[in-house]
């Protein structure tokens, strides 16, 4: 009986300082944590907070660099600021990654457009 509730009180108390220090990430894959930083980057561009949300998509692209969307959702916060070469290079790599993302594929001719690369916009 005292083996066991020793162990117990001693999970209890790992998990509580987990929790307190924030470490539980380690437990959720870098794919989650990415998908998680994605969907706080869709929330912060909706509110209109460019910078935080490109910041989120950042931290989701070190979780998950093969993450399509996240570069293509950076890519449409990127042409929200008319940075059309930060837009261009985020839907390239979209691109790599998802040759068939529609959104991506969108967001680099608006770019490219924008840029006066029409050739390559119409490709």
């Amino acid at each position: 009986y005292h083996a066991t509730a020793r162990r117990d009180t001693m999970i209890a108390e790992v998990r509580a300082f987990l929790k307190l220090a924030h470490l539980h990430a380690p437990f959720v894959s870098r794919a989650e944590r990415a998908v998680e930083l994605k969907e706080a980057g869709n929330a912060l561009l909706k509110a209109g907070r460019l910078d935080a949300a490109i910041d989120k998509y950042t931290l989701g692209i070190r979780h998950d660099k093969s993450n399509a969307v996240l570069y293509a959702n950076r890519a449409a916060v990127h042409v929200r600021k008319r940075a059309w070469r930060a837009a261009v290079d985020d839907s390239r790599r979209s691109l790599e990654l998802d040759p068939s993302y529609t959104k991506a594929r969108n967001r680099l001719g608006t770019a490219l457009t924008e840029l006066g690369e029409y050739d390559a916009a119409v490709r």
